[in-house]
C-alpha cells in the first residue's frame, strides 16, 4: 500500500505536468486524463480506508480481521475502470496509426472481458462477508489477472509490430522508431508483470492476501504509463527527428507512410490543430 501511495503521488505530479504543458490537446484527451486520475485517486482513498479500518479502527480486534470491509471490494471496480480507460486509449492509438479490424477485435475483447470480469468479481464478492469465503472468487480473480496481462501484451505487440513496419533506410527515423518501440515495451511491461505476479501468488499461496500487494499497483502503473506516453511527446521531437519526419517513407507493403505517424502517435490526434 505504501508503494501504491508513492506511485499515486507520482501520477499526481505527471497529471499536473500534462495540464501545464499540453494545453492545446483536444478536450476529450484532457477529460480522459482527468477521469483516469480521478478513478485512480478514488482507488487510493478506498485502499487507505481499508488500511485504516484494520490497523487503526479495529486494532487488536481479531474478529474484525475475519470480515472483508466494503472498500476492499469496491476498489476492484475502480482499479478495473482505470485499466479500461488506459487500455482503450492505447487501442485507439493502434487504430489511428494503422486501422486493422482483425488486430483491434481481439484487443477490444480482452479489454471488455477484463472489465466485465472485474464487475462480476465485485457483484459476487459483496455477498461474501469473510476472508474465508473469499476463496470462492479465486477463478474470477485469476481471470482478471490473465485478461489484464493478455491485453497489455497484445497492445504492446501490436504497437511494436506496426512501428517495425514503419522503419526505412533513414538512420534518424529508424533511431526514433526504435526509441518508441522500447518505450512501448517498457510501459506495457510493468502492468503485465504486476498481473502475472498477482496470478502467481494466487496459484502458489491461495490462502494469503499477498497477491493484493501486486494488484493494488496495477492501476498505478496504468495511469503512469498513460501520462508518461502523453508527457514524452515533446522530448521525442528532437530537431533531428523533426528533420527526418519530412521524408516520405515506404512500408513493407509499398504504401506511403510518414514518420510523423509513428513519432507523434497521440500528438496528431490529440491536438486540435
Amino acid at each position: 500500500m505504501v508503494l501504491a501511495a508513492v506511485l499515486w503521488g507520482i501520477s499526481c505530479v505527471q497529471t499536473w505536468f500534462y495540464f501545464d504543458n499540453y494545453r492545446r490537446d483536444k478536450l476529450w484527451i484532457k477529460i480522459l486524463v482527468f477521469a483516469t486520475w480521478s478513478s485512480d485517486t478514488i482507488h487510493q482513498i478506498l485502499i487507505t480506508h481499508a488500511l485504516y479500518h484494520y490497523t487503526i479502527r479495529h486494532f487488536g480486534n481479531r474478529q474484525a480481521l475475519e470480515n472483508v470491509v466494503w472498500s476492499m471490494y469496491v476498489e476492484v471496480l475502480f482499479n478495473a475502470l482505470t485499466g479500461f480507460l488506459v487500455q482503450s486509449y492505447f487501442a485507439y492509438r493502434i487504430w489511428s496509426f494503422r486501422p486493422n479490424i482483425w488486430v483491434l477485435i481481439p484487443i477490444v475483447a480482452l479489454i471488455l472481458g477484463e472489465l466485465a470480469t472485474s464487475i462480476a468479481y465485485v457483484a459476487k464478492g459483496t455477498h461474501l462477508p469473510t476472508f474465508t469465503l473469499l476463496g470462492e472468487l479465486k477463478a474470477l480473480s485469476m481471470s482478471v489477472n490473465v485478461l489484464a496481462a493478455a491485453g497489455d501484451v497484445a497492445i504492446t505487440t501490436a504497437i511494436v509490430v506496426f512501428l517495425e513496419r514503419a522503419k526505412s533506410g533513414f538512420t534518424w527515423s529508424n533511431h526514433i522508431i526504435n526509441r518508441l518501440m522500447l518505450f512501448s515495451i517498457n510501459t506495457g511491461l510493468l502492468t503485465s508483470l504486476c498481473a502475472c505476479m498477482s496470478l502467481l501468488f494466487i496459484l502458489a499461496i491461495p490462502n494469503t492476501l499477498i497477491y493484493f500487494a501486486f494488484y493494488f499497483m496495477i492501476g498505478r502503473f496504468y495511469i503512469n504509463s498513460l501520462l508518461a506516453t502523453l508527457n514524452s511527446r515533446k522530448s521525442m521531437r528532437t530537431p533531428a527527428s523533426t528533420e527526418a519526419e519530412s521524408h516520405s517513407l515506404q512500408d513493407r507493403n509499398g504504401r506511403s507512410t510518414n514518420l510523423g505517424s509513428a513519432l507523434r502517435g497521440a500528438d496528431q490526434h490529440s491536438q486540435g490543430t
